[in-house]
């Protein structure tokens, strides 16, 4: 999936830098102009995208984890016995750690709160606490925990895809932009270059400057994704 994500971002680099060209007639501002469009992928696009992507499959794979050890634990009763039977359900990394260095369960719950570094897994914890000491019906205690994953993991959705709607629409705008300067470019060749000779190259180079910039601007409104996620 990174290395997806990475083809895309240098093909729409490549893409740019074509379209950059075109406006711009000349090598050496179309290669100070791709410059900034690497940095931004390789040192903030990629890195944001990764993160979320990351902390948006831990929550589901927390949302797994909690269900199925509830689940188990109101048969088995033991804590040690029900993460012995849900282990094969749990994510990769931490069924392996579990079952290769069988660890006391104290540091079994330790290594997954450092795994998942969500708030969520610490009520999770206090739930178990409170179970292991006076007992009662778990599922009892859990249901507000259990609902409000779930609500997260739809929020975050959502707030993704209105994000990528938004994205899809700067996009469109942008590219309209420039379609009207690679028209001129192509159609009206002769006039476009003599004019490129004046001032005016100096129009194109604040439209792509602006164009950068606004591009920082609408992937950084991803961070309150990254930010909100517990």
């Amino acid at each position: 999936m990174k290395n997806k994500k990475v083809v895309i971002g240098l093909s729409a680099i490549f893409l740019m830098n074509i379209i950059f060209y075109l406006t711009l007639n000349n090598y050496i501002l179309t290669i100070i102009f791709s410059l900034p469009l690497y940095f931004l992928l390789f040192y903030f696009i990629l890195p944001l995208a990764n993160k979320i992507e990351e902390k948006v499959i831990k929550l589901d794979e927390l949302f797994t984890f909690i269900n199925t050890t509830l689940a188990q634990l109101k048969v088995d009763k033991s804590l040690i016995t029900t993460f012995k039977n849900v282990a094969p359900y749990w994510p990769k990394t931490i069924a392996e750690s579990y079952n290769t260095f069988e660890l006391e369960t104290k540091e079994f719950i330790n290594l997954c709160s450092s795994y998942f570094n969500i708030k969520y897994f610490e009520i999770f914890t206090n739930i178990l606490a409170v179970h292991d000491s006076k007992g009662g019906d778990i599922t009892d205690r859990s249901n507000s925990l259990i609902n409000g994953i779930g609500f997260s993991r739809l929020m975050f959705s959502e707030l993704i895809k209105t994000k990528n709607r938004k994205l899809t629409e700067f996009i469109i705008m942008w590219m309209l932009t420039f379609l009207i300067l690679i028209y001129m470019r192509i159609g009206l060749a002769p006039y476009y270059l003599a004019l490129l000779s004046t001032n005016f190259i100096y129009s194109v180079i604040l439209v792509i400057s602006l164009f950068i910039v606004s591009t920082y601007f609408a992937i950084n409104t991803y961070r309150k994704i990254e930010v909100n996620i517990l």
